[in-house]
C-alpha cells in the first residue's frame, strides 16, 4: 500500500454524490400494512443493525399488501439498507436475504450503478467516518429523528475507479470477515454463559464434588440494611447502569442529576450492593448491583441498599450473579404492587424486601459456583476488547483507503 497526500484525490478518483452513483434510491411504504399474519417478510427499521439483519422481531404480512409494496420498492439480494427513520437513524447493512420482502418508509434501499459503484463498497461508504458525517449533518428532528431520499441523494463521497473500489473491498472484507468470526465467538460465549447461569444457579446442575441439598434462607438472614447517611460530604454521586453496574452520574448522565443537598443520601462502600426499583429493559423488576468501581459512593434514598452479614458463610460474588440472573424477579414480583407503580417505580416496601427468601448450597459451593461464572464472563469481555479493537482497525483503514490517503496497488490483491 502506498500514501496520498491527504488534501488531493488520485488520478481517477472523482466526488460524486449518490444521486449520481446509484441506480435506485428508495424507500418502502409510507402505510402501515393491515395484515400481520401472512407469509411474506416486512422489515422497518428495528430490523436494521449494523452487523447485519435482525430476524428476530419481524412481522410477516399478507400477498396482496407485499405485492403493493414490492411493486414501488423491489428490494434484491446484495441491496444496502439504510434506516433514515426512528431511534436506529443511520444504521446500515447489506440485504443477505434471496427471498423478495417489504419495506417501511423509514428504511431505503440504495443501490449503485453496476459499472460505477458495487453495493459493498457503498455500504463501506456509509459506513465510514466520513459517510456518518454525511449522516449526522443530514439528520432532522429532535424527538423523532430522520433523513430524507433527497438529502441521501446529496451525500458526497470521494469514488475510484471500479477496478480499485474492489481492491479496497478485498482488504475491508478481509476485516468484516474478523469482525464477524468475533461476533458470531460471543453471541456464542453469551449463550454458553446464560445457560451456566441459569443451571448452576438454580441447582439444576452441579459442579463435580457438590451434592448436598441447598437450604432455604430469608434475605435478612444473609444480607443487612445499610442505610448510612452521607455524614462526610461525599460528592460521588452513583446511578444505576445496566451495562456499567453502579457508576457515577457526572461519568453516565454527562452531569450531575442529584440534588443540591447529599447528606440524606445513602453512602455505600465498596463491595456493598444496591437495589433500584425502577424497571428498564432487561431488568423487568428492577435491577441490583454491587459497587465495585469505586471505594465508596452515595446514592438517593430512594435506593434500598445492602451488604453481606456474614463473608464467612456467604459468597458475594455468587449472589452478584444471583441478582444479575434475575433469580430475585419472581420473589419481587410478588411482593410489588402492581397498582401503586408511579413513572417506572416499583412499589417494594423495604421489610417486604428483606422478607424475600432465598435458596443458596453451601458457602464453598458458592466460591466454585462464583468462580465458573467469574471466569465465563472474563473470557466474554476478553473477546469484546478484541472485536471492538478489530472494529477501530477497520474505521481506521476506511478513512485511509476509502479518502485516497492509502492506495491498494493491484499486486496486493491476488
Amino acid at each position: 500500500m502506498t500514501s496520498q497526500h491527504p488534501h488531493t484525490l488520485p488520478d481517477g478518483w472523482e466526488i460524486k454524490r449518490l444521486g449520481e452513483v446509484c441506480i435506485k434510491i428508495l424507500d418502502g411504504t409510507h402505510f402501515s400494512p393491515q395484515s400481520k399474519d401472512g407469509k411474506f417478510l416486512y422489515i422497518t427499521s428495528k430490523n436494521i443493525r449494523d452487523d447485519g439483519l435482525d430476524l428476530n422481531d419481524v412481522v410477516f404480512i399478507s400477498e396482496k399488501e407485499h405485492n403493493d409494496i414490492y411493486r414501488r420498492c423491489p428490494v434484491v439480494y446484495g441491496d444496502v439498507l439504510l434506516t433514515k427513520d426512528g431511534a436506529s437513524t443511520g444504521a446500515s447493512c447489506m440485504n443477505t436475504l434471496r427471498e423478495p420482502f417489504s419495506l417501511l418508509s423509514s428504511v431505503a434501499l440504495l443501490r449503485g450503478v453496476p459499472d460505477k459503484l458495487t453495493n459493498y463498497f457503498l455500504l463501506n461508504l456509509i459506513k465510514s467516518p466520513h459517510g456518518q458525517t454525511e449522516i449526522k449533518n443530514a439528520i432532522s428532528g429532535q424527538a423523532i429523528t430522520r433523513i430524507t431520499l433527497e438529502k441521501i441523494k446529496k451525500f458526497k463521497f470521494p469514488l475510484p475507479p471500479l477496478p480499485e473500489q474492489r481492491r479496497i473491498a478485498a482488504v475491508l472484507g478481509t476485516w468484516d470477515r474478523a469482525i464477524e468470526q468475533h461476533t458470531d465467538l460471543l453471541k456464542a460465549l453469551r449463550i454458553r454463559h446464560r445457560a451456566l447461569t441459569h443451571c448452576l444457579l438454580t441447582g439444576k446442575a452441579r459442579l463435580p464434588g457438590y451434592a448436598g441439598e441447598w437450604q432455604h434462607v430469608e434475605f435478612s438472614e444473609v444480607f443487612d440494611r445499610v442505610n448510612r447517611r452521607n455524614s462526610e460530604g461525599n460528592t460521588n454521586v452513583l446511578t444505576i447502569s445496566a451495562q456499567q453496574g453502579l457508576v457515577g452520574q457526572g461519568r453516565y448522565f454527562n452531569k450531575n442529576i442529584a440534588s443540591e443537598n447529599v447528606a440524606n443520601y445513602f453512602l455505600l462502600h465498596r463491595g456493598e450492593f444496591a437495589y433500584n426499583k425502577s424497571y428498564s429493559a432487561g431488568y423487568p423488576m428492577g435491577a441490583i448491583k454491587r459497587l465495585d468501581q469505586y471505594d465508596k459512593g452515595i446514592l438517593s434514598p430512594l435506593y434500598i441498599c445492602f451488604r453481606l452479614r456474614n463473608e464467612a458463610d456467604y459468597e458475594a460474588s455468587f449472589f452478584t450473579h444471583f441478582f444479575e440472573a434475575g433469580c430475585l424477579n419472581q420473589a419481587l414480583g410478588e411482593i410489588a404492587q402492581e397498582g401503586a407503580r408511579n413513572h417506572g417505580l416499583l412499589n417494594v416496601g423495604v421489610s417486604d424486601f428483606f422478607g424475600l427468601k432465598l435458596i443458596a448450597p453451601t458457602v464453598d459451593e458458592q466460591r466454585a459456583i462464583a468462580h465458573v461464572l467469574d471466569a465465563s464472563l472474563v473470557e466474554i469481555r476478553q473477546h469484546e476488547s478484541k472485536l471492538a479493537a478489530l472494529r477501530e482497525q477497520k474505521r481506521g483503514l476506511m478513512q485511509c483507503l476509502l479518502t485516497g490517503r492509502l492506495r491498494v496497488p493491484e499486486a496486493a490483491v491476488a
